[in-house]
């Protein structure tokens, strides 16, 4: 994995399964986690359990809305994945307008690719 220090990394479906896997991996290698998930509680006792590098927002991902407030405080450094896999797909609710800001992507593989 690349260095992650002081990057802020924004995690989709983090209440659980590969998504709060994948915050704790971040966090370890010294990244700032923003958590998004549906799950108040959740997110929550995970960003608990990681401490001061980690945010919990509630957020449901298939809102158009939601994406871009939960977005709105700054631009992450590093998107990965949907784990919520819930992402809007339809032209109406797409969210990658909200998200083109993002410099960078981690893709298949756990490569680093631009946005």
């Amino acid at each position: 994995m690349p260095d992650m220090t002081a990057k802020t990394v924004v995690i989709t479906g983090a209440s659980r399964g590969i998504g709060a896997a994948a915050a704790r991996a971040f966090a370890a290698q010294g990244a700032n986690v923003v958590l998004l998930a549906r799950d108040r509680d959740a997110i929550a006792g995970i960003a608990g359990e990681i401490g001061s590098r980690a945010l919990a927002v509630p957020c449901d991902v298939t809102r158009y809305w939601e994406v871009e407030a939960a977005l709105a405080a700054g631009e992450p450094d590093v998107l990965p994945p949907d784990f919520a896999g819930g992402v809007p797909k339809s032209p109406g609710d797409d969210v990658r307008p909200v998200l083109r800001p993002v410099r960078s992507v981690i893709g298949e593989g756990g490569v680093v690719q631009g946005y």
